[in-house]
């Protein structure tokens, strides 16, 4: 049986979702990516305050980081990301 895939490339990412798991808030905020390690400063969501970040360490800042690098280093390497596609229900 053959998989249907996806791929996307580091270097194609432009916007970034993020998703309030607090069941009382569920909030969808979104960033451009150039923007993430900014986006949340204090780690909470915006609309109740929830902590989404975990330690004590803006994880959001240090993926942000990452992602710059490794699309600097493009002459070197190139990250692409497999998404399987599910297929349409009938």
């Amino acid at each position: 049986m053959s998989e249907t895939i996806q791929k996307v490339l580091l270097s194609e990412l432009q916007k970034v979702r993020i998703i309030c798991n607090n069941p009382n808030c569920g909030a969808i905020l979104e960033t451009p990516l150039a923007d993430l390690g900014r986006f949340l400063p204090n780690g909470t969501c915006r609309y109740c305050n929830t902590d989404l970040m975990p330690g004590n360490e803006n994880t959001l800042l240090t993926l942000a980081n990452a992602i710059h690098t490794l699309n600097a280093a493009a002459k070197r390497v190139v990250v692409e990301f497999v998404l399987p596609v599910k297929p349409e229900a009938k």
